[in-house]
Formats: C-alpha cells, sequence, structure tokens
C-alpha cells in the first residue's frame, strides 16, 4: 500500500502550472483518497474530473471519472509501478492516454503526466503542480 501513502501525502489544493487548474486531494479513509479537478478560468468553475485511488482486494486502482456534458465516464487503471515518490498505474485497453504517473519533486511540488499511443502516435502530456493550501 505505499502507493495509496503517496496520494495520502497529496492531500492539500494543487495548483497547476497553467493557473486556472487545481486539483484538489482528499484523504477518505485508510483504503480510498479522492481529487476534484477544476477549471478555475469559467465562472463558476467548472469540475473537469474527479479522481478515486482506492486499494480493494490487493489492488491499488485509479479511477478517472471524466464529465463530458451530461454524462460520466469512469476510466480504471491499475498500479503497474511504484517507487520512491513515484507511481505509475495503466490501462491498456482505454484509447488515451493508457498510462498516468505522478512524482512527488518535494514537498510542494509535484509532476503528473498522461501518456500513450493515440492515432499510432506517441503522446504525452505534463502537468506541474505547487502545493497551496
Amino acid at each position: 500500500m505505499k502507493a495509496l501513502e503517496f496520494f495520502q501525502n497529496m492531500e492539500g489544493k494543487w495548483q497547476g502550472q497553467a493557473d486556472y487548474i487545481i486539483e484538489e486531494w482528499v484523504v477518505v479513509d485508510d483504503h480510498t483518497c479522492t481529487a476534484t479537478v477544476k477549471n478555475m478560468d469559467s465562472n463558476p468553475p467548472i469540475i473537469n474530473e474527479r479522481i478515486e485511488v482506492k486499494y480493494a482486494d490487493g489492488v491499488l486502482t485509479y479511477t478517472g471519472i471524466l464529465y463530458d456534458r451530461s454524462q460520466e465516464l469512469s476510466i480504471i487503471f491499475s498500479l503497474q509501478h511504484q517507487d520512491n515518490g513515484y507511481v505509475r498505474f495503466e490501462n491498456m485497453a482505454h484509447e488515451f492516454p493508457q498510462n498516468i504517473e505522478y512524482w512527488r519533486l518535494d514537498e510542494k511540488t509535484a509532476r503528473a503526466r498522461i501518456s500513450g499511443e493515440q492515432n499510432g502516435k506517441t503522446r504525452k502530456q505534463d502537468f506541474r503542480y505547487t502545493l497551496v493550501e
């Protein structure tokens, strides 16, 4: 459960490098952490995604719950690798991304990356976050 501790230590409000993105992590219980990803550029702010990291039946999963117009889309990724300050989740059946990675750079800085194949090309997108609360 070392990887779950990674997200428990992310509790707080993280501002993206693009000032209008906020990712707010909460420890729900000993087995679950959630985050709300908001676009603060809208008035009122729009929730783009909810994230649930959950340890159940010996498996740690990362579920991205995306809002697409009037419906919710849930995509589940399984933990594939963990190291000191790093976790990687994978879902090779998903169109894009197939990988979600997080690095804890220091107490107040984190990085996330989504990556994989899309339309026959390798693609990645990086996000840098700073702890603000």
